[in-house]
């Protein structure tokens, strides 16, 4: 999937530049609601449209957009993790804090 598809599927959002309170339209009634500085809203949103000084295009991406390879080409060398713990004569890794093994 494209960057673009991406951004079509999940729609367009904005980023609130400061915090601000605004009456919003809940079932008929008016409810107080707070929208807080960098929190993300749909563009289409009634808050937006309401108060577009204080929102910002921003453009969301996200970790799975990126197709990682699995295995080493021909000739690459991957690292590998951390070296792993001396182990003791029954197998089991040696405790950090020094007690013995059991016989």
């Amino acid at each position: 999937m494209s960057d673009q598809q991406a951004e079509t599927a999940v729609g367009e959002f904005v980023q609130s530049t400061t915090t601000f309170t605004i009456d919003l339209d809940v079932g008929g009634r008016l409810e107080p609601v707070v929208v807080h500085r960098g929190e993300y809203v749909r563009a289409d949103h009634p808050i937006v449209s309401q108060n577009p000084q204080y929102f910002e295009p921003v453009s969301i991406e996200s970790r799975w957009d990126t197709v990682e390879q699995a295995t080493a080409a021909p000739g690459e060398r991957r690292t590998v993790g951390r070296r792993h713990r001396p182990v003791g004569r029954t197998g089991v890794p040696r405790d950090p804090r020094g007690f013995t093994e059991p016989d």
